[in-house]
């Protein structure tokens, strides 16, 4: 624990410098105790501090208990929260009493802390500081008298109810401090009385000693003012003091040894403030501005850390560079996209592709090309809150570029798409990184396509190089590049993923080329908190230190980023994403998805680990469930969106699968049926499930086990179904088309499993494929479909036009049968 003398200009100025830089970004949060406002004037009376309330109280439990003299005096050595007990349970005792003692605490609390007139000017500059969050120990209204709309929050005194119904009141006791001090800012007390105040706050199980010893560097601190009026200027802090300031967590004390340090004090926090609003206006966004690139020489062995971090590809924040391998190569599909855009014929630009297939890569080239633009880039492990998105959005003539997950489908929706008419007045162009897995955004735009065609335009980044295209050699150039640091060729039947793969079993060690991945082995079935952890970061590739709070995985995620710190760690979240209501100070980064997907899918090798995976998951939606249910017990919307990643079969597939190609689908299936008890009312969710139940049936060669597989499926693709037929949402009927497409499939592998004998089954199945195939003003399904998929389709159009006698089904069926082959093939086909 430092010790900061404010009287020192040196000391001072060092921590003035550091307030600043906590300042800037809002991650240095304020806890007003009494001592701050006590002794200001109220409208009867003057607000008294944490001694002097606790000594109204004695006064009163004096005359309802009958107290002699030394018991009064042996009560005054017991600190206020003991004495407020005392106080209540002596109330409740005696119940005659109590209307007439609590009117006088009423009448007390009236006359001494409400109205509070002007505070002193230090003080409202100290308060102005447009603080994310004040909180404090008081119940007077000074705060909110000088700042409208401050959430205030008392933490260690009953409430009382009456005066709550009559007043404005800001009070709360129903867990806020709590929230607050498990999250990750900076603390700075001031006002609050060591044996009083601060005995309260850690009595509480806050653990903020703990927190501080688990979070100890540089950005964070728990700063104490120090102003004891009783303490002469020359003598030292009491020894004592001092290990129960060091024993709460504190980690710096700024010792103040007079009123006007303490008014100094606080005019240079609002002079650092001042200081850090004209620097933030300037250069919030300019680090992602003008972005420049280098590129490492064709046989520095470093390149090969590109394939595995994520984080290699960081921008260098002195110099505005990021640094590219030397094995970067040019796409084919940015050179489509520059030539719409210097056509300037789309407004925005969809890059969309897998999982591990070189989008920001593509970005990157995009930038380079465009090199003469106002250009903005935001990268992955940035959030952009919605007040910087809309100023972006109003600065003319820029380009911006958006990698994935930078901004939410949301805002793409909201300040985006609904905006387009703005951004091409401003001749602001936009250029989105979307996962092709993301089906929210999928939804999203074929509902809207009609009318988003001229201004949007989508380019489909593959997974995989070519040499198709004779202008960039995709395949060559890579291997050309690849050779100088002697690692073997990517082959065109490669995925870049089987590609990565096949390198990293190629390095005779980890530590070669700096490379140093973690061990893949780090879970067990013993651990489960950190399965859990890995799971959420596989799946949002970040967690908010709120979240991980909100999902019980804190400390584990500390843990994590020390025994691989090289593939996850723990990042501070810039300014430009910390919305207003948040508590977030930082967040954990997965530098190597990669090694991620590694540690997961070698952990799902041996099948007895399935129902501790299902298990985590089961956890995790738990804990979406307890955290967006309302208290009129509605399901908050952000639920839904929260949970899906989930449960996606996609998903889970791809973190769990062994090479990263298809997945198993025993594991899927185990956690549909774990979370099915907890989602039977999510018809997204019970859609997915049906997908697995199909895909299961399809692996399975005992007839019996396929009939209920498949017949499970059918339930819940029908439960599915009617759930979303009854909601009213723009995306529906996309969605609804979909769900057409999984009935049509668990049809077709049920009436192939019998034979085609059950004639009713048949017909229902040519009704679906028509409205699917004929109906639907979607025609995009058959290219979304899969393989398999794509083979029962096939399979069943072949029965309808060899095998299908059309004279034993009514007419319209086998008119239905006939257009459905014509759309299928592209051709004109009619049955005879």
């Amino acid at each position: 624990m430092q010790i900061i003398n404010y009287n020192n200009i040196t000391e001072q100025n060092n921590l003035l410098k550091e307030i600043k830089t906590l300042i800037k970004p809002k991650r240095l949060i304020p806890i007003i105790g009494a001592g701050f406002t006590s002794g200001a004037e109220t409208r009867h009376g003057t607000v008294p501090n944490g001694n002097d309330l606790k000594n109204f109280l004695i006064g009163q439990l004096a005359k309802i208990l009958g107290m002699s003299t030394e018991e009064v005096e042996d009560l005054k050595q017991g600190n206020l929260s003991a004495v407020a007990d005392i106080y209540w349970n002596a109330l409740e005792k005696s119940k005659e009493k109590t209307l007439s003692y609590e009117n006088k605490l009423l009448q007390y609390m009236e006359n001494n802390f409400s109205g509070v007139k002007t505070l002193e000017q230090y003080q409202r500059d100290f308060l102005n500081c447009n603080w994310r969050y004040i909180y404090t120990l008081n119940f007077d209204d000074a705060i909110e008298s000088t700042i409208d709309g401050m959430e205030i929050i008392i933490p260690y005194f009953r409430q009382n109810k009456r005066r709550l119904e009559n007043k404005y009141c800001l009070y709360k006791i129903h867990g806020d401090i709590h929230q607050f001090l498990k999250t990750n800012n900076s603390i700075i007390f001031i006002g609050c009385g060591l044996d009083e105040e601060l005995d309260l706050l850690f009595a509480a199980e806050l653990k903020l000693a703990d927190k501080s010893r688990i979070i100890n560097d540089a950005h964070k601190a728990i700063y104490y003012v120090y102003y004891d009026v009783k303490l002469a200027p020359e003598k030292d802090i009491p020894m004592l003091k001092q290990i129960k300031l060091e024993n709460y967590g504190v980690t710096n004390v700024i010792r103040v040894k007079s009123k006007e340090e303490l008014k100094s004090f606080c005019n240079a926090v609002y002079e650092c403030y001042g200081e850090a609003q004209k620097i933030m206006e300037n250069d919030e966004l300019d680090q992602y501005n003008g972005i420049r690139f280098q590129q490492l020489d064709k046989s520095n062995y470093d390149s090969i850390r590109y394939l595995f971090y994520a984080d290699a590809v960081r921008i260098e924040p002195k110099t505005k560079t990021i640094t590219l391998p030397s094995f970067f190569i040019k796409r084919n599909i940015t050179r489509e996209l520059i030539r719409d855009f210097d056509k300037n014929g789309y407004t925005v630009q969809i890059l969309y592709g897998n999982r591990f297939s070189g989008k920001t890569y593509c970005l990157f080239d995009i930038m380079q090309e465009l090199f003469s633009y106002n250009t903005y880039y935001f990268p992955s492990d940035v959030a952009l809150d919605d007040r910087v998105l809309n100023r972006l959005l109003e600065t003319p003539n820029t380009l911006l570029l958006f990698d994935e997950g930078s901004i939410t489908l949301a805002q793409i929706s909201n300040c985006i798409i609904d905006y387009l008419g703005r951004l091409k007045a401003n001749n602001v162009h936009i250029i989105l990184v979307v996962n092709k897995s993301n089906k929210d955004f999928s939804r999203y735009y074929f509902s809207r396509q009609s009318h988003l065609a001229h201004e949007v335009k989508f380019y489909e980044v593959k997974n995989h190089f070519t040499n198709e295209d004779k202008q960039i050699m995709e395949i060559s150039d890579f291997n050309k590049k690849i050779a100088a640091l002697s690692l073997i060729d990517y082959q065109e039947k490669n995925s870049i993923l089987d590609y990565i793969i096949r390198v990293e079993k190629g390095l005779l060690k980890r530590v070669d080329y700096k490379l140093n991945l973690p061990s893949i082995n780090i879970l067990s079935s013993q651990r489960t908190d950190e399965l859990k952890a890995m799971i959420i970061l596989a799946s949002q590739g970040t967690i908010s230190s709120q979240n991980a709070i909100d999902f019980g995985v804190d400390e584990t995620m500390y843990n994590i980023c020390k025994i691989a710190g090289s593939a996850v760690q723990r990042d501070y979240l810039y300014n430009i994403e910390i919305a207003e209501t948040s508590h977030s100070g930082f967040k954990f980064v997965a530098n190597s998805q990669y090694w991620i997907y590694r540690c997961l899918s070698k952990f799902a090798d041996e099948e007895s680990n399935h129902a501790y995976i299902a298990q985590a998951y089961y956890s995790i939606i738990s804990d979406l469930i307890n955290l967006y249910t309302l208290a009129s017990g509605k399901m908050n919307t952000a639920f839904y969106r929260e949970a899906r990643p989930y449960y996606f079969l996609d998903n889970i597939q791809y973190i769990f699968s062994k090479e990263f190609s298809g997945g198993t689908i025993k594991l899927p299936n185990k956690i549909y049926e774990k979370l099915h008890p907890l989602l039977s009312d999510n018809y997204q969710f019970l859609h997915q499930e049906a997908k697995c139940k199909l895909r299961y049936s399809r692996r399975i060669d005992y007839i019996p086990e396929k009939k209920e597989q498949l017949g499970i499926a059918f339930r819940n693709i029908d439960r599915a179904y009617d759930l979303a037929e009854r909601r009213f949402s723009p995306n529906i009927e996309y969605t609804l088309g979909h769900m057409l497409v999984t009935q049509a499939l668990i049809l077709t592998n049920y009436v192939l499993l019998n034979g085609y004998t059950e004639s009713e089954k048949v017909i229902d199945t040519v009704i679906i494929y028509y409205k699917v195939f004929v109906e639907s003003r979607y025609n995009n399904f058959l290219s979304e479909l899969e393989r398999d998929e794509m083979t029962d389709v096939k399979t069943f159009c072949k029965y309808l036009e060899s095998d299908f006698d059309k004279h034993k089904y009514p007419r319209d069926i086998g008119e239905k049968a006939s257009e459905i082959l014509s759309k299928v093939y592209g051709m004109n086909i009619r049955l005879s």
